[in-house]
């Protein structure tokens, strides 16, 4: 990725730039430093198995982390299908346990016994679907408006929300999307206070083009 070579050690992430200079990276606390498999996809993001969780590191510099439903100390986020949260380790043997499809997104994990596979939004595509929005309508009751899913977004575009006349009413940037690469709106603008009903125009502007979608917000 970026001309880097990667390293997974026992103390955590490390790369080789062009240079020839190594520098490492601080490990995100909820998941373990020992690194048993590495793999990167075709956007840049390199996705890491640990004997304590994952986490896909992406090139502006943020880590994503990833634990099983088993585990004790994850947060909400972070619950994921993982089967376990001891990456590529057959008993007491590490092995290479994350790989990736560019075509598909996929992501899959190995673990003592089976296989994971976790579906990203990091897949190859000739040109951008339109954005799915749901609901669509959305319908607000008594001031309480409900959560927007905004999905097909490219993986490094923001979402912009325009009101009817042009407005800009919202910038999310990219990173504060969920770990399944789908956007949620709490129908606020950058000051949080409710947008009015009406009609919204969402794009996503990505260096391969403008993903687009509206929603019609009634109350």
């Amino acid at each position: 990725a970026d001309g880097k070579i990667w390293f997974g050690t026992a103390d955590g992430l490390a790369y080789m730039d062009q240079s020839g200079i190594i520098d490492t990276l601080i490990m995100p606390t909820d998941i373990s430093g020992t690194i048993t498999s590495l793999a990167a996809d075709s956007f840049g993001n390199i996705w890491i198995g640990t004997l304590d969780g994952a986490a896909m590191y992406m090139p502006d510099g943020y880590f994503a982390t990833f634990k099983s439903a088993f585990s004790d100390d994850a947060s909400r986020q972070d619950i994921t299908p993982l089967y376990s949260d001891a990456v590529g380790v057959i008993s007491p043997i590490p092995l290479g346990g994350v790989f990736t499809d560019g075509r598909s997104g996929d992501i899959w994990f190995g673990f003592d016994g089976c296989a994971v596979v976790l579906h990203s939004p990091y897949s190859a595509s000739e040109s951008l679907k339109p954005l799915k929005i749901y609901p669509n309508p959305a319908v607000a009751e008594r001031r309480i408006v409900p959560t927007i899913y905004i999905a097909d977004v490219p993986p490094d575009a923001p979402l912009l929300i325009y009101n009817s006349a042009g407005e800009l009413v919202r910038q999310i940037e990219h990173y504060w999307k969920a770990q399944d690469g789908v956007f949620r709106w709490d129908c606020t603008n950058d000051a949080g206070q409710l947008v009015a009903p009406g009609v919204y125009v969402i794009a996503a502007p990505s260096e391969n083009g403008i993903a687009k979608g509206k929603l019609l917000l009634i109350r």
